[in-house]
């Protein structure tokens, strides 16, 4: 199961999220879907070992990459 950690501090389309014990970055998709309560977000970077790493890596986006 994914869960989420945090958004960007300027958009939804980014966020942190947690699955099984690893981090990582996800960008947001509307045409992803899983079938399942898995969130629509696409891995766009990771994966990290602890939260403190991914929310530096989610930290230095800038939030308009996209």
């Amino acid at each position: 199961m994914t869960t989420l950690i945090k958004h960007h501090k300027v958009t939804c389309d980014l966020a942190l999220f947690e699955s099984d014990g690893q981090y990582w970055v996800g960008s947001y998709s509307p045409f992803l879907t899983h079938q399942s309560s898995e969130p629509p977000y696409i891995l766009l970077s990771g994966y990290y070992q602890s939260e403190e790493d991914g929310l530096q890596a989610l930290d230095a986006l800038h939030g308009n990459e996209f």
